[in-house]
């Protein structure tokens, strides 16, 4: 029978005479090749305390982990014909600089605990799905290290993962967006603050984009003439742009008053250029820049309490507009159009239209704006 010894390891006599240990983490014994328990000891601390072949903390081992062009493990991968792509890259990169090198960046790579990092992620204010990615993505460096030789055990072998809290997103009634979203730009202009704002969100909740589509926009991508918008492009985790989260461009059709208010913001920012982005930074030295997400997730709550929009028992965030714009237009449209602009495009959808650019193929929806102006009427 195994003993813990000094809270930080098993030992145990087996029937040959000799004592093995493991990590209480671990689950396989290892032999100390001694037969006396004070060798036994003095072996195993002596191994603890020298640590292991290297002195690398986290963040120095991994710089370029993840890190397209610059990953020997990515390429190693590749090599062996795993599809992996720079998108995906980027997402696991983004895991190691917002939240595993903050905390775990500077820890040496033999010192890491798995009770304390699981203490760690369960008190993230993230998901149960986001924090196992991250622990995923943790997981193959401390994988590697091992398979290097830098560390003797892999720490994270046995952290298990967190059972799927997803929690589902609730939507707008019509009563709602009515007070969000008044067609009156003086009550509009009191819930969001200033046009910048009330635009940002009512071209959200029109459109069905993701926050990082709508931040990426540019005003080159808006189709006055065709009351529509094309969306190509997206801003990152890392705040890199990119490509849309289903790699694919799309066009939307807008209602008229999005289109009125995309105009009267243009008139008034000091961005108007075609290759300006509509969501510009709020700093001057920032109007290069798309606005930070964040700001966009703050102000949207301030519209909520300015609203009065009762909140307690809901799950209404930001990502509830496009839910919102979902579920009004499965009501009156083709559900292949929808999925088209939504950006869950299909098979059969892609078969049924083959035009090559967004430009093209928002010409075959124009015939149905009747009825998105009528829904947008009926709710607000």
């Amino acid at each position: 029978m195994s003993a813990v010894e000094d809270g930080r390891y098993h030992l145990t006599k087996r029937k040959n005479g000799y004592y093995y240990w493991k990590r209480i983490y671990e689950k396989t014994f290892h032999s100390t090749k001694c037969r006396n328990i004070r060798d036994a000891r003095a072996y195993i601390n002596k191994v603890m305390s020298e640590g292991l072949q290297s002195n690398k903390v986290l963040q120095d081992y991994a710089k370029d982990f993840y890190v397209w062009g610059k990953c020997s493990w990515i390429e190693r991968q590749q090599a062996k014909g795993k599809p992996i792509s720079e998108k995906w890259a980027q997402s696991r990169r983004s895991h190691l600089t917002r939240y595993i090198f903050p905390e775990w960046g500077l820890r040496k790579l033999h010192q890491f605990n798995p009770v304390e990092y699981e203490k760690w992620l369960i008190g993230l204010p993230l998901q149960n799905g986001t924090k196992n990615a991250i622990t995923y993505s943790l997981n193959i460096i401390l994988r590697e290290a091992k398979r290097e030789g830098l560390i003797r055990y892999n720490p994270l072998a046995e952290v298990e993962p967190l059972a799927n809290n997803y929690k589902k997103r609730d939507i707008f009634d019509g009563n709602e967006l009515s007070i969000l979203f008044p067609k009156d730009d003086e009550k509009l202009l009191a819930i969001w603050g200033e046009r910048y704002y009330a635009t940002l969100f009512t071209l959200m909740v029109t459109s069905g984009m993701r926050v990082g589509e709508v931040i990426a926009l540019q005003w080159k991508h808006v189709l006055f003439d065709q009351s529509a918008l094309v969306i190509k492009q997206a801003v990152k985790n890392d705040n890199s742009i990119g490509t849309t989260k289903s790699n694919e461009q799309r066009g939307v059709i807008l209602p008229d008053f999005t289109i009125e208010l995309l105009e009267s913001w243009r008139s008034e920012t000091l961005c108007p250029n075609d290759d300006d982005f509509i969501f510009h930074g709020l700093s001057k030295k920032d109007f290069n820049q798309p606005v930070h997400r964040r700001t966009v997730l703050n102000k949207f709550r301030d519209g909520l309490a300015t609203a009065g929009i009762e909140i307690a028992g809901r799950n209404l965030v930001v990502h509830s507009l496009r839910h919102t714009y979902n579920t009004l237009m499965r009501t009156v449209l083709p559900q292949e159009m929808l999925r088209y602009m939504v950006g869950h495009k299909t098979e059969a959808m892609t078969d049924r239209y083959d035009q090559s650019t967004p430009e093209n193929r928002i010409q075959g929806f124009i015939e149905e704006k009747s009825r998105i102006n009528e829904i947008w009427s009926k709710n607000g």
